[in-house]
């Protein structure tokens, strides 16, 4: 999994671009002025992230990014969440990039982990959203916990969107690794099932759990 990000220094309001495959490492190496183009200055802050799952992708995403076209791009995404959020006192170098993570985990006879949502009774994939100072693995594997009690390793990233609000959403493939089913306050039901028989489905979980389930080898996972 690669990030290409943007971080702005807090008193120049100095911008920087790169790529990397531990964003919470980077951004930590920037503060401590391990690279020689951020090695100045006050505290770098995360303005901006995008995930990609090849090298090449995050590649090219990184060279748009350092153009023209890309910095007209970038100023019209922050100020498109400044909008979405209604706070004309914001600042933009203020407002990320929401990213959603969702997990699917298979068992020996193919079922799905599924929790059916107590706001709205529809059945969804384990998942959430990551918090601020985390990085996705650490999101998904906190939010299964929360609301399944499993505990689970993370195997690869098998899909990345982004929806017309901007905001991305990561589809992880896991591997559980301990505990036993229970839910949370957020559920009324958990269980594995197979998606034929799911007749209500929460927005499009549907299709992104179809677009992955062909890489969930069976060996790689556990029945609990």
């Amino acid at each position: 999994m690669y990030h290409v990000y943007v971080i702005e220094n807090e008193s120049t309001k100095e911008k920087y671009i790169g790529y990397t495959t531990n964003l919470k490492q980077r951004l930590a190496d920037h503060n401590r002025h391990k690279n020689i183009s951020t090695a100045h200055g006050s505290q770098w802050n995360l303005i901006y992230c995008e995930t990609y799952l090849h090298k090449l992708d995050a590649l090219g995403r990184e060279k748009f990014l350092k153009s023209g076209s890309g910095w007209r791009f970038l100023k019209k995404q922050l100020s498109h969440y400044l909008n979405m959020v209604g706070n004309d006192e914001l600042k933009i170098g203020s407002i990320s990039v929401p990213m959603g993570v969702d997990a699917v985990v298979q068992n020996s006879e193919g079922h799905i982990l599924l929790i059916k949502r107590s706001d709205d009774g529809t059945w969804s994939m384990p998942g959430g959203w990551v918090d601020a100072n985390e990085t996705p693995d650490e999101a998904i594997k906190r939010e299964i916990l929360e609301e399944t009690s499993l505990k689970v390793k993370v195997l690869e990233l098998a899909d990345v969107i982004v929806r017309e609000s901007g905001s991305v959403h990561l589809t992880y493939i896991v591997d559980v690794v301990s505990g036993n089913i229970r839910g949370s306050v957020e559920s009324t039901d958990v269980r594995y099932l197979p998606i034929e028989s799911v007749n209500a489905w929460h927005a499009d979980h549907m299709d992104r759990i179809k677009r992955v389930i062909g890489q969930v080898p069976k060996s790689r996972t556990k029945t609990n």
